[in-house]
Protein backbone atom coordinates (compact mmCIF):
# COMPACT_ATOMS: atom_id res chain seq x y z
CA UNK A 1 0.00 0.00 0.00
CA UNK A 2 2.57 2.49 1.15
CA UNK A 3 4.36 1.67 -2.76
CA UNK A 4 1.22 2.70 -4.41
CA UNK A 5 0.83 5.47 -2.47
CA UNK A 6 4.68 6.77 -3.43
CA UNK A 7 4.03 5.78 -6.84
CA UNK A 8 1.16 8.03 -7.11
CA UNK A 9 2.50 10.57 -5.25
CA UNK A 10 5.62 10.67 -7.58
CA UNK A 11 3.26 10.77 -10.21
CA UNK A 12 1.49 14.05 -9.39
CA UNK A 13 4.67 15.82 -8.28
CA UNK A 14 6.08 14.84 -12.62
CA UNK A 15 2.77 16.03 -13.81
CA UNK A 16 2.69 19.20 -11.85
CA UNK A 17 6.19 20.23 -12.44
CA UNK A 18 5.23 19.85 -16.63
CA UNK A 19 2.40 22.24 -16.16
CA UNK A 20 4.27 24.68 -14.73
CA UNK A 21 6.56 24.64 -17.50
CA UNK A 22 3.40 24.97 -19.79
CA UNK A 23 2.59 27.84 -17.78
CA UNK A 24 5.56 29.46 -17.83
CA UNK A 25 5.55 29.02 -21.74
CA UNK A 26 2.31 30.42 -22.36
CA UNK A 27 3.33 33.67 -19.75
CA UNK A 28 5.66 33.95 -22.47
CA UNK A 29 3.66 33.75 -25.73
CA UNK A 30 1.34 36.24 -23.67
CA UNK A 31 4.32 38.70 -23.54
CA UNK A 32 5.25 38.08 -27.30
CA UNK A 33 1.47 38.52 -28.47
CA UNK A 34 1.18 41.61 -26.52
CA UNK A 35 4.62 42.86 -27.78
CA UNK A 36 3.13 42.38 -31.66
CA UNK A 37 0.10 44.20 -30.45
CA UNK A 38 1.97 47.21 -29.39
CA UNK A 39 3.92 47.54 -32.44
CA UNK A 40 1.38 47.03 -34.59
CA UNK A 41 -0.28 49.67 -32.77
CA UNK A 42 2.92 51.88 -32.64
CA UNK A 43 3.21 51.66 -36.20
CA UNK A 44 -0.19 52.77 -36.97
CA UNK A 45 -0.34 55.97 -34.41
CA UNK A 46 3.10 56.89 -36.43
CA UNK A 47 2.10 56.28 -39.88
CA UNK A 48 -1.33 56.95 -40.10
CA UNK A 49 -1.88 59.47 -37.89
CA UNK A 50 1.05 61.25 -38.93
CA UNK A 51 2.54 61.30 -35.67
CA UNK A 52 6.24 63.95 -35.87
CA UNK A 53 8.29 62.54 -32.68
CA UNK A 54 8.90 58.56 -31.73
CA UNK A 55 9.77 58.69 -28.10
CA UNK A 56 11.88 55.70 -26.42
CA UNK A 57 11.82 55.54 -22.60
CA UNK A 58 14.54 53.38 -21.13
CA UNK A 59 13.48 52.78 -17.29
CA UNK A 60 14.13 50.77 -14.64
CA UNK A 61 11.99 48.91 -12.21
CA UNK A 62 14.60 49.17 -9.75
CA UNK A 63 17.83 47.50 -10.60
CA UNK A 64 18.49 49.65 -13.46
CA UNK A 65 18.37 50.43 -16.76
CA UNK A 66 19.31 48.11 -19.90
CA UNK A 67 22.44 49.13 -20.65
CA UNK A 68 23.23 46.97 -23.74
CA UNK A 69 20.41 47.52 -25.81
CA UNK A 70 20.83 51.36 -25.03
CA UNK A 71 24.10 51.40 -26.24
CA UNK A 72 23.07 49.21 -29.22
CA UNK A 73 20.38 51.44 -29.85
CA UNK A 74 22.75 54.47 -29.73
CA UNK A 75 24.98 53.09 -31.95
CA UNK A 76 22.10 52.47 -34.43
CA UNK A 77 20.84 55.93 -34.66
CA UNK A 78 24.29 57.56 -35.15
CA UNK A 79 25.40 55.04 -37.69
CA UNK A 80 21.88 54.84 -39.83
CA UNK A 81 20.08 57.78 -38.55
CA UNK A 82 22.50 60.71 -37.62
CA UNK A 83 20.33 63.25 -39.59
CA UNK A 84 17.57 63.15 -37.05
CA UNK A 85 17.34 65.22 -34.51
CA UNK A 86 17.42 63.47 -30.74
CA UNK A 87 16.57 65.11 -27.76
CA UNK A 88 17.65 63.25 -24.47
CA UNK A 89 16.01 63.72 -20.91
CA UNK A 90 17.65 62.09 -18.11
CA UNK A 91 15.52 61.10 -14.99
CA UNK A 92 15.82 58.93 -12.12
CA UNK A 93 18.54 57.59 -10.45
CA UNK A 94 19.43 54.63 -12.01
CA UNK A 95 20.34 55.70 -15.20
CA UNK A 96 16.63 56.33 -16.85
CA UNK A 97 16.71 57.99 -20.14
CA UNK A 98 13.81 59.57 -22.72
CA UNK A 99 14.58 59.94 -26.08
CA UNK A 100 12.97 62.25 -28.18
CA UNK A 101 13.30 61.50 -31.85
CA UNK A 102 11.87 64.02 -34.32
CA UNK A 103 11.15 61.90 -37.40
CA UNK A 104 8.55 64.88 -39.25
CA UNK A 105 11.63 64.87 -42.16
CA UNK A 106 11.49 61.21 -42.57
CA UNK A 107 8.79 59.61 -45.34
CA UNK A 108 5.60 57.76 -44.47
CA UNK A 109 8.03 54.71 -45.68
CA UNK A 110 11.25 55.69 -44.18
CA UNK A 111 9.21 56.61 -41.08
CA UNK A 112 7.68 52.69 -41.28
CA UNK A 113 11.52 51.98 -41.93
CA UNK A 114 12.96 53.35 -39.13
CA UNK A 115 10.83 52.54 -36.58
CA UNK A 116 10.64 48.81 -37.80
CA UNK A 117 14.48 48.87 -37.05
CA UNK A 118 14.29 50.66 -34.30
CA UNK A 119 11.67 47.86 -32.86
CA UNK A 120 14.00 44.94 -33.37
CA UNK A 121 16.50 46.62 -31.31
CA UNK A 122 14.22 47.33 -28.35
CA UNK A 123 12.20 44.55 -28.43
CA UNK A 124 14.57 42.46 -26.55
CA UNK A 125 13.98 44.42 -23.74
CA UNK A 126 11.56 44.91 -21.03
CA UNK A 127 12.82 47.65 -19.44
CA UNK A 128 12.13 49.99 -22.74
CA UNK A 129 9.02 51.65 -23.81
CA UNK A 130 8.67 53.40 -27.09
CA UNK A 131 5.70 55.51 -28.93
CA UNK A 132 4.81 57.79 -31.27
CA UNK A 133 4.03 61.62 -30.00
CA UNK A 134 3.27 64.74 -31.50
CA UNK A 135 5.45 66.99 -29.44
CA UNK A 136 7.79 66.18 -26.25
CA UNK A 137 7.73 67.55 -22.87
CA UNK A 138 10.54 69.09 -22.11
Amino acid sequence: MKKIILILATITLVLSCNNKKGAAKTAEKGVENKRVVEKEEALEELTEKGKKRFVVSFYSPGNGIDHVVKKEYDQFLAKEYSNLEVHQKSWGREGEIDYCINIEELSNKNRLLFISKSEEILKTSVKVRYNGSDSCEN
